[in-house]
């Protein structure tokens, strides 16, 4: 009887040993290496759909001490182009946005919704229609929240990167009167879907410290949840073509 016992402690130790190791591996890679999130809203059409799931590189800029702001080593600061995660300077939420100005930068939107970095613009060539080919996904306007006529899409190229971006042409919010200069800890992000963002033209600039990684990829993405749940996708709407797409 006692053998019994004995034994029953030393496979609940095991079990209970097994079980710690791999909810610390688990936290391990989360901290070190990649973390997933889902789209909440629609802030990042047509670049990132809503209930989008996606991966962020959490060793992009840096390596963090664990649950700290502070860096244990910093490697780089965002580029212009990148999509950051980062909480929220306001309530501490997480949110996902496009980096366009870097620390010392000065932003100003025309009244076309321009971007102009340091007197020089964004390039940006007007799309006819939101067509699909190799570089891009066709956004469906289930997905897109209205009609195609409703927007007018745009390819811009920051640095070394080609994305499209949307604006309504009934509700343009961009606040073209203002000049923004981004503070030297700090960065400027903007929304894809600009007349449908919160961004740094509504709360301020960015703090680096705020910024949690940089999103890469989606590795499932759907039009409905699952019973609500957001985390869990309808099977029967999973968008297969953006699975394992990269973030442009």
């Amino acid at each position: 009887m006692l053998k019994k016992k004995k034994n029953l402690f030393v496979e609940l130790l095991k079990a209970s040993t097994s079980t710690v190791g791999i909810v610390s591996l688990i936290l391990m890679i989360r901290w070190l290496f990649i973390e997933p999130f889902v789209i909440p809203s629609g802030s990042m059409i047509p670049s990132l759909l809503v209930r989008d799931h996606i991966v962020v590189s959490k060793m992009a800029y840096g390596i963090r001490y664990p649950f700290s702001k502070k860096y244990l080593w910093r490697k780089a600061i965002p580029k212009r182009g990148d999509v950051v995660v980062f909480k929220s300077t306001e309530d501490r939420k997480i949110m996902i946005k496009r980096v366009l100005g870097l620390p010392g930068d000065q932003i100003f939107l025309d009244e076309k919704g321009t971007v102009w970095v340091n007197d020089e613009k964004i390039p940006r060539e007007f799309l006819s229609q939101p067509k699909e080919n190799k570089e891009f996904y066709l956004v469906s306007e289930q997905s897109l929240g209205g009609s195609y006529n409703q927007y007018d899409f745009f390819i811009e190229e920051s640095t070394s990167r080609r994305y499209r971006v949307i604006q309504d042409k009934m509700s343009f919010v961009t606040l073209s009167d203002q000049v923004y200069f981004v503070p030297e800890d700090s960065v400027f992000v903007l929304g894809d879907n600009r007349d449908s963002s919160s961004d740094s033209r509504i709360w301020g600039y960015l703090p680096l410290d705020n910024i949690l990684g940089r999103a890469f990829g989606i590795w499932l993405s759907c039009e409905e949840s699952f019973l609500s749940f957001r985390v869990l996708c309808n099977p029967l709407t999973i968008r297969g073509k953006r699975i394992f797409r990269s973030i442009k």
